[in-house]
């Protein structure tokens, strides 16, 4: 369990919510959003990294199983950080 506190200011969930809404527009084209189908788990993620969370505090927040499942198919960055 994570034990720091990590407090986020409300702007930075603002801005964090309009950046993913803003990229799913653009994947989506002129479709309504409230159209588009996706997947709730990179969703969660995107969130979670807009946010700053950090791989620990991704594994906690995604869950044991989806963050095996992401990370197996996510491609693996150098910084050795599973998520950044």
């Amino acid at each position: 369990m994570i034990t720091h506190l990590h407090i986020v200011a409300q702007q930075q969930v603002i801005r964090a919510i309009a950046r993913i809404r803003e990229e799913w527009q653009d994947a989506a084209g002129k479709e309504n959003l409230l159209e588009v189908q996706g997947s709730v788990g990179l969703l969660l993620l995107d969130l979670a990294l807009a946010l700053g969370f950090s791989s620990p505090e991704i594994s906690e927040t995604l869950g044991e199983e989806l963050s095996t499942e992401l990370e197996d198919m996510l491609p693996v960055r150098n910084s050795g950080n599973r998520f950044h």
